[in-house]
């Protein structure tokens, strides 16, 4: 039986900056090396150089415009139980965070509602805790964080047991038996399904 197969193009939002290492220890000067990029050093934690919770981008209101909603910066980051679990996410005690990038500034938002003792970094954009999905600083509503796999490294596509998403939003029509992603920039539904623009 021939099924119909649509490609869905993900975009990038804000283009990233490239990966950093993943190695830590000590350096030098004294610092922690965290890994990608973070260090901890007199209590407080540095990205590249900037502690991340007092020198961030004068222009936060450019990006709450972009994204159309408030943002939250950490004022109290809990330096000692900082971890970095990926180039994105990392946490503390009581705090999830979600680092945004674009050109060569960088914000750092608290992510509401994630739960920090539990949190998991899935992939790029992807994590989740106990009962939420998050899509970079957002918690999905409806998602099942439980059965929750993501479809590709960027985190923009993932399916769980009764639903497929992209971008934080159901995609209707879609075959779950035969959902899978195609390469890094596209998602191919094999079904009934066609979503966004389709190539034949």
């Amino acid at each position: 039986m021939n099924m119909a197969r649509s490609t869905i193009k993900t975009g990038i939002a804000l283009p990233l900056l490239a990966s950093l290492t993943g190695c830590s220890g000590r350096t030098g000067s004294g610092a922690e090396e965290l890994g990608y990029g973070y260090s901890r050093k007199d209590g407080s934690v540095y990205y590249t150089g900037k502690r991340i919770n007092q020198d961030v981008p004068q222009d936060l209101a450019f990006l709450e415009r972009f994204l159309r909603r408030k943002l939250t910066i950490p004022t109290n980051v809990d330096a000692a139980r900082f971890q970095v679990l990926s180039k994105q996410y990392n946490k503390n005690k009581d705090r999830v965070y979600y680092r945004w990038v674009r050109e060569t500034k960088f914000w750092f938002v608290e992510i509401s509602g994630a739960d920090s003792a539990i949190f998991e970094y899935l992939v790029s954009s992807l994590g989740r805790d106990k009962s939420h999905v998050c899509q970079q600083d957002s918690v999905v509503v409806g998602a099942r964080a439980v059965t929750t796999v993501a479809l590709g490294p960027l985190g923009r596509v993932w399916k769980n047991r009764s639903r497929e998403w992209f971008s934080g939003s159901i995609i209707k029509g879609a075959a779950l038996a035969t959902f899978e992603a195609l390469g890094m920039a596209s998602t191919t539904v094999t079904g009934s399904g066609c979503i966004g623009s389709s190539t034949s």
